[in-house]
């Protein structure tokens, strides 16, 4: 039988784990202090020190950045930086659209003060796939299309997972 050992961390030894797991990272002291004092990450109290289970904070945000247990490690962007990353991309969205996939609820971010965080594993194939269905599948005023155009979002949204197989071929062969 496998034991499975509890990896304890104080808040400054869990933001220098996070840093060697993804070096660009957003994550920082102020923002888990602020993920605790809202209660979204699990912690106990020892004296004056707050203590993470980091396994438990992992799956913490993985649940707030809405992935799934698939991600190892969540790599987490402000959202210009995300933009950035993705401007090379075969996704190529640019930081309003971002804004907008935030505002309207249809992208899973962190928000700690005027800052939005959001993980970079929102734009792979299988996270994109779930995001894009949830834009086609809303119903609301500035959404609202006739089934003409929509017939013509799904067949780009088909063709973007075409372009990106390929262009994953490509470089493959590259290689």
């Amino acid at each position: 039988m496998s034991r499975k050992l509890v990896q304890l961390k104080t808040i400054p030894q869990t933001v220098l784990k996070c840093r060697e797991m993804d070096p660009d990272t957003e994550i920082n002291y102020s923002m888990l202090y602020s993920l605790v004092r809202e209660g979204k990450l699990s912690y106990e109290k020892h004296g004056a020190r707050v203590i993470l289970d980091y396994s438990a904070f992992l799956s913490d945000l993985l649940d707030l950045l809405g992935l799934d247990r698939t991600v190892k490690f969540p790599k987490i962007r402000t959202i210009g930086k995300c933009a950035g990353a993705l401007r090379g991309s075969a996704v190529g969205v640019c930081d309003k659209v971002i804004r907008r996939f935030v505002k309207e609820g249809l992208l899973p971010s962190i928000r700690i003060g005027n800052r939005h965080y959001v993980a970079l594993q929102s734009f792979d194939d299988y996270h994109y796939e779930k995001f894009i269905f949830r834009f086609l599948n809303l119903k609301g005023d500035r959404f609202q299309a006739g089934d003409d155009a929509m017939a013509q979002i799904r067949n780009i949204a088909d063709g973007l997972g075409s372009i990106r197989r390929k262009h994953r071929q490509m470089a493959r062969l590259k290689m």
